[in-house]
């Protein structure tokens, strides 16, 4: 199968009439109430293959190589404990992807595991999709990810999400908006045992960065450049959100209940070879920094109370110029 998709310019597609005309037909005829039953088996797709041109954006996406198998599908009564197992790859844009899963969609807790495998995406291809303003540019960059998705829900509690397996990002370089490059990453690794997002629990077996390298330079009127990449909010978008947020508000009482603090563990974060070059241009005599063959280790890592953490750090310093 081949699909053509085109984003235009008012952030429609050209299949919008198309959902609009099906929406408009289903409230006139009415919702259907009863659950249709049905028993699927051995649902494939094989060499599929789309186009999409963002206009907005002024990109071309392509997937290719879509294979899609899924051995049952069935809402019947003696199958919905029989866990769907999916298998989906594909390329986008000539970056593979691999989810394989396992998911029980017609049971009260939706119980669903995926690995979700990515290699050499490419970042910098996808910035433009960014919902804020950045003031920085990545002229290089891949992620790769090896991951196992576990997905929950419970009549009695809230439901729980949960991520664990290794994110890499590697030959990462940041510029600023003068294309002065400030982060230059070759590699990036964490390794996580579980991630929470819904309990608020972070916790990590390990992270290693090898031979960063941090250009800082805090200008004439003491603004630092790495400051300056923190990208903005839209603000009209802002102040429809907060518009939102004052309507939701409305009638309810002033007591709020204090979240939960964030649970941050990491065992292990090791990194080798770094560089940070720092220049103060603020002062009269402008004072030059460099920190070289970086070393720091660290373990135990908690935001828990009374948790100390062991740390050891390496470095030789070199400097010119005077306070």
């Amino acid at each position: 199968p081949y699909v053509n998709i085109i984003r235009k310019d008012d952030k429609t597609y050209n299949f919008t009439d198309l959902l609009e005309s099906k929406k408009a037909h289903d409230e006139k005829k009415g919702k259907v109430k009863d659950t249709l039953s049905f028993s699927f088996r051995d649902i494939s797709i094989k060499n599929g293959s789309a186009d999409l041109w963002d206009g907005p954006a002024k990109k071309k996406h392509t997937l290719r190589e879509l294979n899609v198998s899924v051995p049952l599908l069935s809402n019947l009564l003696k199958n919905v404990n029989r866990p769907v197992e999916p298998v989906i790859s594909f390329k986008i844009n000539d970056d593979p992807y691999v989810i394989r899963g396992r998911t029980k969609p017609f049971v009260d807790s939706l119980e669903t595991n995926f690995d979700i495998n990515f290699a050499n995406v490419d970042i910098p291809y996808y910035l433009a999709y960014i919902p804020l303003k950045i003031k920085f540019s990545v002229p290089s960059g891949f992620l790769d990810t090896k991951l196992q998705l576990s997905f929950r829900q419970y009549k009695d509690r809230k439901p729980s999400l949960s991520v664990n397996g290794d994110f890499t990002v590697s030959k990462l370089v940041v510029n600023d908006d003068r294309g002065r490059t400030v982060i230059s990453l070759p590699a990036l690794k964490v390794t996580s045992r579980s991630i929470e997002p819904f309990a608020g629990k972070i916790e990590l077996s390990r992270v290693s960065i090898e031979s960063p390298d941090l250009t800082v330079v805090r200008g004439k009127t003491g603004d630092l450049n790495i400051l300056k990449l923190i990208p903005e909010a839209d603000k009209a978008e802002g102040k429809k959100k907060d518009a939102a947020a004052g309507r939701a508000g409305r009638g309810a009482t002033d007591k709020k209940t204090a979240g939960e603090p964030l649970h941050l563990v990491i065992d292990l974060v090791e990194l080798t070879n770094g560089k940070i070059m720092f220049s103060d241009t603020s002062l009269k005599d402008p004072v030059k920094v460099t920190l070289e063959k970086l070393e720091l280790k660290g373990e135990k890592i908690s935001l828990a109370k009374d948790s100390p953490g062991l740390f050891e750090v390496n470095t030789v310093i070199n400097r010119k110029g005077t306070a």
